[in-house]
C-alpha cells in the first residue's frame, strides 16, 4: 500500500493565520492525477484544499473520468483562523460537481454554513440542511 497525493494548492501559513495561498494550474493537477492513477490506481480518494473553480472542475472531471472509488470531499474553504481558502466562484461548482461524487463530505462548521447557506452551529441544526445538500450521498454504503 502506498500513500500518494496530488498537490492542488499551496499555502504560506502558521498558527496565526494564512499569509498567502495559490491554486496550482489545473493542467498540472490533471497531469498529477493521471500519473498517479496510471501507476498506482487508488483504492480511495480524498480531496482537500482546491483553491479555485478551475481546479475544482479539473478534480471533478478527473475523478469521474478515472472512476476513482470511495471519494471523500473535505471542502477546505475556511481555515481555523477564519481566512478564506477557496475562491467564492468555486463554492457553487464544488457543490454541483464534487458533492455528487462524494461518499462522504467532511466540512467544518464554517464550511457547512457556506455549503447549506444557513446556520449549523448546533447539532439540532445539522440534519435537515445536510439531507437537502447531500441527498445522493444518503443511502450509499
Amino acid at each position: 500500500m502506498f500513500g500518494t497525493s496530488v498537490v492542488c494548492a499551496v499555502t504560506a501559513q502558521n498558527t496565526q493565520g494564512v499569509r498567502a495561498w495559490q491554486a496550482l494550474p489545473p493542467a498540472l493537477v490533471t497531469e498529477q492525477l493521471d500519473a498517479l492513477a496510471d501507476d498506482l490506481p487508488p483504492q480511495a480518494v480524498k480531496s482537500g484544499m482546491l483553491g479555485s473553480a478551475d481546479v475544482v472542475a479539473a478534480v471533478a472531471e478527473g475523478i469521474a473520468r478515472r472512476r476513482l472509488p470511495h471519494y471523500v470531499l473535505d471542502p477546505v474553504m475556511v481555515a481555523t483562523s477564519g481566512d478564506r481558502l477557496l475562491e467564492p466562484a468555486a463554492e457553487r461548482l464544488l457543490i454541483e460537481r464534487l458533492v455528487p461524487l462524494a461518499e462522504l463530505v467532511t466540512p467544518n462548521l464554517d464550511e457547512a454554513r457556506i455549503l447549506v447557506e444557513q446556520d449549523v452551529a448546533t447539532p439540532e441544526r445539522w440534519n435537515a440542511p445536510g439531507a437537502r445538500c447531500w441527498p445522493r450521498a444518503r443511502g450509499r454504503r
